[in-house]
């Protein structure tokens, strides 16, 4: 069976497009890479922090698609 490549998406801003952006892409399996210019919204993402007031209605979307 082939092997299928590892496929890696940089999400380039942390503000409010692109929590939603890199969460979808990554329950499609990619590998994201999320980039933004503001090192806590960073380290919020890394450790598993929301920030954003729709963080529950992005869940709700991801688990009902």
């Amino acid at each position: 069976m082939p092997r299928l490549p590892i496929v890696f998406v940089s999400v380039l801003g942390l503000s409010y497009v692109g929590p939603p952006a890199a969460a979808v892409f990554a329950s499609g399996g990619f590998s994201v890479v999320g980039v933004d210019v503001d090192a806590s919204k960073v380290e919020a993402m890394n450790s598993g922090r929301c920030y954003l007031r729709e963080c529950a209605l992005m869940h709700l979307k991801l688990n009902n698609a």
